[in-house]
C-alpha cells in the first residue's frame, strides 16, 4: 500500500518542480531562431520568441553573423557561434539582460561551430577543428573557463565535410546525439565522459541536425536518403528509422517541443527560409513563422524536467540523481 502511496506524492512532487523551473526560465522567450537580414555586416541574427511567435527580439545588438543558437537548462542563457574577423568561437547570451560574453579564446584556425548544453548546464558539447587543420572533433567545454576537455569523436581529415553541417544535442538522459562526417554523414549517440559510441545511423546519404525527444528516448533528423530533404527518426539504440514527414518539398532543421507532440522544423517550399511546425505523429506542418530575408534554425527551449505522465518519472529521477552526484 505504501509504495502506490508514495509514486502519486513523488510524481506530484516534481510536477511542482516542473512549474518552479518553468517560472525561473526567460519572460517566456522559449524559441530561439536565427533571421536573415539585407545587412551585408550582419547576415544572420539570432532572436527569440514565444510559442506563438509574436514576441520576436534579437539576443544583443552585434554586428556580426551569429548562428547555431542552443539554450541552457535554466533557459535563460544562450550558447551560440558568432564570427568576428572571419573567425568562429562561441559566445553565450543573457537573453534577459542582452548581454554577451565570449567562452572560447580560437588559436590561429581553430575554430568552434554547433554546440549543445548540458543537463546541469555546466558544460557544453561542441564541434571543433583542430590548431594547424589537424581534422576536427567533438569534444566536451566548460562553460565557465572555456576549457576543452574530453574528445568525443574525431576525424583526422579537415577536407572530409563542412564544419557547419555538424550538430550535437544533449538529452535529459545525459546522452549526446552528434551527426558527425567520418566517411559520410551519420548519426552517433555518446556518452559524456567518453565510455560509449553508438553509431544510430548507417547510411550512404546524409543524417543531419539531431533533436532529442523530451523523454531521451529518439531522435528527430533531417536526410536526403529518400532523394530530398526530409524529417526522420530514430530510437536510441539505432534499432529503428522512420520517415515524419513525405511531402514534395524540402524539410529540414528538427527541434522538439517540450511536450513532445510537436517539432518545428524550416522549409523553402516557397523560395524562402520558413519555420513550421511539424505534427510527430501524422508528419502535418503548419507554418509558425517567417521574414523577408528567411529564417532557420529554430531552437526550442526545452526544461530539464519537461516529460510527461509515466516518462517524467524515469527520466527526472535520473536527472536528480545526476545533480545530486555533481554536488557532493
Amino acid at each position: 500500500m505504501f509504495k502506490w502511496f508514495i509514486r502519486p506524492v513523488v510524481l506530484l512532487t516534481l510536477l511542482v518542480v516542473r512549474v518552479n523551473v518553468a517560472a525561473q526560465s526567460t519572460t517566456r522567450l522559449e524559441i530561439a531562431y536565427v533571421s536573415d537580414s539585407d545587412n551585408p555586416a550582419a547576415r544572420a541574427t539570432i532572436y527569440v520568441t514565444d510559442r506563438f511567435g509574436n514576441a520576436r527580439q534579437p539576443i544583443s545588438n552585434q554586428q556580426t553573423p551569429e548562428m547555431l543558437p542552443s539554450w541552457a537548462p535554466d533557459g535563460r542563457s544562450l550558447m551560440y557561434m558568432g564570427v568576428q574577423g572571419g573567425l568562429a568561437n562561441l559566445f553565450a547570451n543573457d537573453v534577459v539582460s542582452r548581454q554577451t560574453r565570449q567562452v572560447t579564446q580560437h588559436q590561429g584556425n581553430e575554430l568552434y561551430f554547433a554546440s549543445a548544453w548540458s543537463p546541469l548546464g555546466d558544460r557544453v558539447v561542441c564541434v571543433r577543428n583542430l590548431l594547424g587543420n589537424r581534422g576536427y572533433g567533438v569534444f566536451l567545454l566548460d562553460v565557465e573557463t572555456g576549457d576543452v576537455g574530453e574528445r568525443l569523436l574525431y576525424n583526422p581529415d579537415p577536407n572530409d565535410a563542412p564544419r557547419m553541417n555538424h550538430a550535437v544535442d544533449w538529452s535529459v538522459n545525459d546522452e549526446i546525439a552528434a551527426s558527425f562526417a567520418d566517411g559520410g554523414f551519420d548519426l552517433y549517440r555518446l556518452s559524456p565522459n567518453g565510455n560509449e559510441t553508438l553509431r544510430l545511423t548507417t547510411h550512404p546519404r546524409g543524417d543531419h541536425h539531431p533533436s532529442w525527444s523530451p523523454d531521451g528516448e529518439t531522435v528527430l533528423f533531417h536526410s536526403d536518403r529518400d532523394g530530398r530533404w526530409q524529417i526522420y527518426r530514430v530510437d536510441r539504440e539505432g534499432n529503428t528509422v522512420s520517415r515524419v514527414t513525405d511531402v514534395p518539398f524540402e524539410v529540414y532543421e528538427p527541434s522538439w517541443s517540450p511536450d513532445g507532440r510537436t517539432a518545428l522544423c524550416v522549409s523553402n517550399r516557397d523560395g524562402i527560409d520558413k519555420i513550421y511546425t511539424l505534427d510527430v505523429k501524422t508528419g502535418e506542418l503548419g507554418l509558425f513563422l517567417e521574414s523577408d530575408f528567411g529564417v532557420f534554425q529554430p531552437r526550442w527551449y526545452r526544461p530539464p524536467l519537461s516529460v510527461s505522465a509515466e516518462k517524467m518519472f524515469l527520466s527526472t529521477w535520473g536527472w536528480l540523481r545526476r545533480a545530486g552526484s555533481a554536488r557532493r
